[in-house]
């Protein structure tokens, strides 16, 4: 039995005497891929980048971070912290009701599956150290534009609220520790201050020796990575240092107003003890700095866009390239699928007769072979 050989010629018979039905299976398939396109929802995203400096975690009092570290990773972790706080359940609750996104309502078994997928579409991934991007995905592009601004006000006014408490709680310990130096009274955290002294100084040792604990663990993670001689390595030891002074000593008060102070005498270069007009000073300067954040809801200081958001006027899906490429290929296998089966099906009920037609020769008869 010779070998069996597909010539390019026949190939092309086949294609043309079935061309009709390759030209419909295409059509069909075609067509449906681009009705699917049609009729599919469509989804629209757009997107922030906001940007968080490093100054709006310093402390006005000490001048330094909040922290206690300059260390990138955990500031960034601060800023991320941040964000999703801001933009967490609450928001989500507050957004599903004002734009009737959610179809249950507070109480259905399904309304936490809602929130968790709104919260999902609500994307918060780290650019840069200090550069978060902010991007929501929706059906609605005028709802999609409204959330991504109301989420960038929601971190303004999170942060704004953060902010000014951090102060507000600043300034009343200065307010207090000025009530408590009236009338050449010792230093603040002795017992001496208050009735109750010794309870509130006990108080704040065990505070202190919590951060003791706290600051050895960040600076066990700091060694890890930075030499002995790191900034960030020397700060955090010397931050231990003086809190283990101050389990010694007078208590966090005392401590609070040795970070604080900056006094000294210009012959000797001794320190002079004058708490009260310090923390005077202190107490007029954060005062200052209170008005001027109360007065900027906005954070400008802090908070800036990099990239402003945009109205969605193009859906993210479906894409029409990709739906046209799709049609094509579908178009392209239906037609070869369909050929295929025409002429597998039109050799399966030839007849003598069709056949002599199809060859161009004239039936004399039929033989039929033995079995």
């Amino acid at each position: 039995m010779g070998d069996f050989v597909i010539r390019p010629m026949d190939v092309f018979d086949i294609l043309r005497r079935h061309k009709a039905v390759m030209a419909a299976s295409f059509t069909i398939a075609f067509s449906a891929v681009i009705i699917l396109y049609v009729l599919a929802p469509r989804s629209y995203r757009s997107e922030a980048i906001i940007h968080i400096g490093v100054s709006y975690f310093q402390n006005p009092l000490i001048g330094d971070l909040i922290s206690q570290t300059h260390d990138p990773g955990e500031l960034r972790a601060e800023r991320e912290k941040i964000l999703k706080s801001a933009l967490g359940v609450e928001f989500a609750e507050r957004l599903g009701e004002k734009y009737k996104i959610f179809q249950t309502t507070k109480g259905d078994a399904l309304y936490p599956v809602e929130i968790e997928l709104f919260l999902k579409n609500l994307d918060i991934a780290p650019v840069t150290a200090t550069q978060f991007s902010l991007k929501y995905k929706g059906r609605n592009p005028d709802v999609v534009d409204s959330i991504i601004h109301e989420a960038i006000d929601a971190v303004r006014t999170s942060m704004y609220e953060r902010r000014v408490r951090m102060l507000e709680e600043f300034f009343a310990v200065l307010q207090d520790e000025i009530a408590n130096t009236k009338g050449g009274a010792p230093l603040p955290g002795t017992n001496a201050l208050t009735p109750g002294g010794d309870k509130r100084v006990a108080a704040e040792k065990v505070q202190i020796v919590a951060q003791i604990n706290v600051l050895e663990k960040r600076l066990t993670d700091l060694q890890h990575a930075y030499s002995e001689n790191h900034p960030s390595v020397q700060a955090m030891k010397n931050e231990i240092a003086e809190l283990k002074d101050a389990e010694r000593g007078g208590g966090l008060s005392a401590h609070l107003t040795k970070k604080r102070r900056i006094f000294r005498n210009g012959s000797s270069g001794s320190e002079t003890v004058n708490i009260r007009e310090d923390l005077r000073k202190q107490e007029h300067l954060l005062s200052i700095s209170l008005e001027i954040e109360k007065k900027d809801p906005t954070m400008s200081s802090y908070v800036t866009l990099v990239k402003e958001p945009l109205f969605p006027k193009t859906p993210v899906f479906p894409k029409l390239k990709l739906f046209l490429l799709t049609a094509l290929i579908m178009g392209i296998m239906a037609a070869v699928v369909s050929v295929a089966m025409a002429e597998f099906w039109s050799r399966a009920q030839m007849s003598p007769k069709k056949l002599a037609k199809e060859m161009g020769l004239e039936l004399f008869g039929v033989v039929r072979l033995p079995s």
